[in-house]
């Protein structure tokens, strides 16, 4: 087995590179006028109502993916779940159990040789996103949505550090359950902050879906979360207490970083 082992080769191609795949139909566009170029945005959780931010929350996915409530509830605490989500939305802000943070910003960028090539700002040079070709049918690629000469907007946004920290402690005191219903709040309402800041850019560039869709790294259409490294360095939200380990995660872990695309013919696609 170590000899054969020794002298096998991965025949299977499993992804092509972007120049041998045929390009996609996608035009770019003219771009929206964003409000500001290369200023980094910054919002703490004193400037965050989380009840407006909970306008945005998917209650499918918390409740049967994150809490498991399925058909017959278990408990009497599941026999009403809008209600028992109303009772941890009351104790996340009385007991400030959240501490949320976004940053975003507008920046240049250039579509060249299968790259998106993004400014630094202060003059710093460019970084560029290598983002892989699908190789069905329509052959869509992230970067195709952009021209010569466009805009793109990039978003973190984080529940922050405290939510993971009392999860922590919870579980070590035995109160799992109070934990897993906590958790669950936390992941939700990190992808549901992310849609509120996705709508306030949308509402900047004033363009209205399907324009504006956001692309996360880590889901098929950009895959790669070590271009999370990239985005730090466009948006510095180390200052916002927003981290990487050296292969892309982000700390602390109910939180998102998204790129926004304005091309109104944007859709998820898998490679």
């Amino acid at each position: 087995w170590n000899h054969k082992l020794s002298k096998w080769k991965d025949n299977i191609s499993y992804t092509k590179k972007a120049e041998v795949i045929p390009h996609s139909k996608i035009v770019p566009v003219m771009p929206p006028e964003p409000p500001h170029i290369n200023r980094i945005i910054r919002i703490d959780q004193k400037d965050i109502n989380l009840y407006e931010v909970w306008k945005y929350l998917n209650k499918k996915s918390l409740f049967v993916l994150s809490w498991g409530m399925r058909g017959k509830a278990i408990n009497k605490a599941e026999s009403d779940p809008e209600a028992l989500l109303r009772e941890w939305q009351d104790r996340v802000v009385k007991q400030e159990l959240f501490m949320c943070s976004v940053v975003y910003g507008y920046f240049k960028c250039h579509n060249r040789n299968n790259l998106l090539q993004v400014e630094i700002p202060n003059g710093a040079g460019e970084v560029g996103f290598d983002f892989p070709r699908s190789s069905l049918e329509k052959h869509l690629c992230i970067t195709d949505y952009f021209g010569d000469n466009d805009i793109v907007a990039l978003q973190i946004a984080t529940v922050g550090n405290r939510a993971s920290s009392i999860i922590e402690e919870w579980n070590q005191q035995g109160r799992y359950t109070d934990a897993y219903y906590l958790h669950g709040l936390a992941v939700e309402t990190a992808e549901a902050l992310a849609e509120w800041v996705n709508h306030r850019i949308r509402s900047e560039l004033n363009i209205i879906p399907p324009r504006g869709l956001r692309y996360s790294w880590g889901y098929p259409s950009c895959p790669d979360v070590a271009q999370h490294h990239l985005v730090w360095k466009l948006l510095d939200p180390s200052k916002s207490g927003i981290f990487l380990t050296e292969a892309g995660q982000i700390i602390p872990d109910q939180s998102t970083a998204a790129i926004v695309v304005h091309h109104p013919e944007a859709t998820y696609f898998v490679i």
